[in-house]
């Protein structure tokens, strides 16, 4: 008896999650009415200009090797391991189902916004943010993961933070972490190394604890490196 074998060649990805497929992300990538972009023998894309999609979309099924500026908001994402390690522009990906920040952008040259997903830490978050980041009305447990960098005002509103566990070292303008349950401000000099390096001067080295129910640690923050004004009130509070 002879035995054949035939071989074949399988075009499969060690990441399952994307298309292996050019004609298919072409394809994709038509229907959005994405423009400029090439499709490499990789599988990733380069998008020679900003990269913007809202159409309900639970997934981007290929991995963007280079963009301008990034609008994925008011879709149902879940992940943004899709996204380019550096970003020319702003990332803006508020408004979906996100769970994890892991596999996105290292570095982004303008603001970066996760507001309004599903984050319980900040884990994958760029290093370095340009602009401002905001990562309000999430469900944080913790800030673990923010950047240590940001070149505008840093913003967590509504999160349900009940600690101070980290904050970016450098802040340009203004940190800001209204309307959660915080209880101690202790260790916050610690964190921040500078605030309020740019912009206007009357308007920038400003902390926002407003609506926390603060029980020390205010007179801390004045030890902070640029900071102008603590914003605070609370009748119960213990100086």
């Amino acid at each position: 008896m002879k035995l054949t074998f035939k071989r074949s060649i399988v075009t499969e990805s060690t990441d399952s999650k994307f298309l292996q497929d050019k004609d298919a992300i072409t394809s994709w990538l038509n229907k959005y009415e994405i423009q400029n972009f090439v499709v490499h023998d990789d599988f990733t894309v380069t998008i020679n200009g900003p990269f913007a999609v809202s159409q309900g979309l639970t997934e981007i099924p290929f991995k963007i090797r280079a963009s301008k500026s990034i609008d994925v908001t008011d879709n149902k994402l879940t992940r943004i391991d899709w996204a380019p390690e550096e970003v020319d522009g702003d990332f803006d990906c508020w408004d979906n189902e996100i769970t994890t920040l892991e596999g996105g952008p290292k570095r982004v040259t303008g603001s970066f916004d996760c507001d309004n997903n599903k984050l319980t830490n900040l884990v994958g978050a760029p290093e370095e943010v340009g602009g401002s980041f905001v990562c309000s009305q999430n469900e944080l447990q913790s800030l673990k993961g923010v950047p240590r960098k940001v070149g505008q005002y840093f913003k967590a509103l509504g999160c349900g933070l009940t600690e101070i566990d980290a904050l970016p070292e450098q802040v340009g303008t203004n940190i800001y972490l209204q309307n959660n349950q915080i209880h101690s401000a202790k260790g916050v000099n610690r964190l921040v190394k500078t605030l309020g390096t740019k912009g206007q001067e009357a308007k920038t080295g400003i902390i926002n604890l407003e609506h926390n129910p603060i029980e020390n640690g205010l007179l801390s923050l004045i030890l902070i490196k640029g900071i102008k004004n603590i914003k605070y009130v609370h009748k119960d509070a213990k100086y």
